[in-house]
């Protein structure tokens, strides 16, 4: 009886806890959306305090705090602008959200351009220091969408070919499928693991990018936009292809059953995407997917071949 009563008490503690945090969450949505309207609407007035109504559910959320600073904007606030853009930019870099830190950073450099042009009349040397001050934001934001949309040095043939910084033939795609043809032709290297490897990278990072761009409020606009990095890069950039191919094929810490080959690999892309989508404290993935799939490596083969018995016996 006394074993009930304290699990009783422990739900209706939990619930007290967790419903009201989930109305608060709603609310503030609601609140986003309703400001989404009228600022569509052209009532920037009206959108300010609903976004400000959204602020009090959730302070750090760098979505209102990014629609804050474009209401400001719009009503020619500009020095409130750049202070909600900035804090934009700050909780976008705690969330790992490097999409909507590049689009605060450009709109602190609108922002600042605008209140450069209303100071320079009035006081030149002020002017001057946050005309520097946008032109700063600007490179920031350029250099994150040079990044996403593969701009100049950053486009995919750079990628693919290495001309870029990075350990020698960590950064070239070509080299290491270079590599990859000769480790197969020789026996050393399993293609069943590196395509499976691409395949489950491709497929997390695909299943990432659709989600983000075709689920949840607006379609999708609540999401962290760094969900939507195209998925095909990530198999370009960082240290992808290296690891694929030399580093998960080590024979000595892969599967060694055929189909095994296939679910570690598998395994291991899926891992890469989801530490460099959602892990904001470790941006590449590659080592430590790998060190996870060795360590489930015995097990998977343990599973595979207790499942060939099992057939054969069933078949016999």
């Amino acid at each position: 009886m006394r074993k009930q009563f304290i699990k009783a008490t422990v739900g209706i503690l939990l619930c007290s806890f967790l419903f009201p945090a989930s109305a608060f969450a709603e609310s503030a949505r609601q609140m986003v959306q309703s400001g989404n309207n009228a600022y569509q609407a052209g009532d920037y007035k009206k959108s300010l305090e609903d976004y400000d109504k959204a602020a009090v559910a959730e302070p750090d959320s760098p979505v209102i705090l990014f629609n804050r600073g474009n209401a400001f904007y719009k009503r020619e606030a500009y020095d409130d602008a750049i202070k909600a853009f900035e804090q934009a930019a700050v909780q976008s870099i705690q969330t790992d959200d490097q999409n909507l830190e590049a689009k605060s950073r450009f709109n602190i450099g609108n922002s600042a351009y605008r209140k450069a042009e209303i100071l320079r009349s009035t006081d030149l040397q002020k002017s001057v220091e946050i005309y520097e001050q946008s032109a700063e934001n600007y490179q920031a934001a350029h250099d994150f969408a040079a990044l996403n949309y593969g701009m100049g040095h950053h486009s995919d043939a750079h990628a693919f070919f290495g001309d870029m910084l990075g350990s020698m033939g960590e950064t070239s795609v070509l080299a290491c499928l270079f590599g990859a043809f000769v480790l197969i032709y020789t026996g050393v290297g399993s293609w069943r693991t590196m395509l499976g490897m691409v395949l489950g990278a491709f497929g997390a990072a695909t299943l990432f990018q659709v989600g983000a761009e075709n689920i949840g409020m607006d379609v999708g606009a609540w999401n962290p936009a760094k969900y939507a990095f195209p998925a095909y890069k990530h198999l370009l950039i960082g240290a992808f292809a290296f690891g694929c191919v030399f580093m998960a094929t080590d024979p000595v810490s892969s599967p060694g059953t055929a189909l095994g080959r296939w679910l570690y690999g598998l395994l291991v892309g899926v891992v890469v995407i989801i530490i460099r989508a959602i892990n904001p404290a470790y941006p590449e993935g590659v080592m430590l997917a790998i060190l996870l799939g060795n360590v489930f490596a015995p097990l998977i083969d343990h599973y595979v071949v207790r499942n060939y018995r099992r057939r054969r016996r069933v078949r016999a």
